[in-house]
């Protein structure tokens, strides 16, 4: 007989049905030591497909909104900021070449020396 269990004429509420016999066991929280009767696998491999199912799912996020998959740089060149933490994507060209901006405030930046900016992505499209 399970430790856990009391007779069935001492019925307590809410009563859950033991799996070692056709007693009742006493409230939640005092048959911890069911627990190492379950069956674990599937659990653990139902929680790992929907872990990793949401890793691959957000793989292609990582792409901000308004940047080309093939863009080379995931940060901006003026502030360093990862683009799109500040809001909407900026695009703006110099030479032919598209750069992409973290906001609106780094293109005051970037028309400074937009030969600068524009020579770092390139460089690290030569990289890719």
């Amino acid at each position: 007989m399970c430790p856990c269990v009391i007779p069935k004429s001492r019925t307590v509420a809410p009563a859950l049905a033991c799996p070692q016999d056709t007693m009742i066991h006493k409230p939640a929280g005092q048959f911890r030591h069911h627990i190492k009767n379950m069956k674990t696998k599937p659990t653990i491999a139902i929680l790992t497909a929907v872990l990793l199912g949401g890793t691959f799912a957000f793989a292609d996020s990582a792409t901000p909104k308004g940047v080309p998959k093939d863009y080379p740089l995931k940060k901006c060149v003026v502030s360093g900021d990862p683009l799109g933490e500040h809001g909407k994507v900026v695009k703006v060209s110099n030479g032919g070449t598209d750069v992409y901006l973290c906001c609106k405030d780094c293109v005051k930046d970037f028309n400074k020396d937009p030969q600068k900016y524009t020579k770092m992505v390139k460089d690290a499209g030569k990289k890719k």
